[in-house]
């Protein structure tokens, strides 16, 4: 699932940010991307291919993504790669690990 939060202004609306121009043509809410392998012995990574759109679409640049179930950091690194701060949450002290692995070769290069 794919949440979208936004902070609420002191009046008015809260305004959302969406560019649509960042996501999959047709705007279409069910996409469909080949299944890539795991890293770290996670079975579930979703592929850079799913996240990147998700990312640019809802996320300003220096925007903050928050991912609750960060895994081996998949999601963290592509936000940082693409401009947005990174937060994540992971249960599993290997997967964590393997995220802050992942994340600071990331950052020397």
């Amino acid at each position: 699932h794919f949440f979208h939060f936004v902070r609420k202004p002191k009046e008015g609306r809260p305004a959302y940010y969406y560019d649509a121009e960042a996501a999959e043509p047709g705007l279409s809410d069910v996409v469909s991307v080949n299944v890539a392998p795991g890293e770290e012995g996670h079975t579930a990574t979703f592929p850079k291919k799913l996240i990147l759109p998700r990312i640019l679409s809802s996320c300003p640049p220096s925007g903050t993504v928050v991912d609750p179930f960060a895994g081996t950091g998949r999601a963290l690194k592509v936000a940082r790669e693409s401009g947005r701060q990174a937060i994540g949450f992971e249960k599993f002290a290997d997967f964590r690990k393997a995220a802050q692995t992942s994340l600071d070769a990331a950052s020397k290069d």
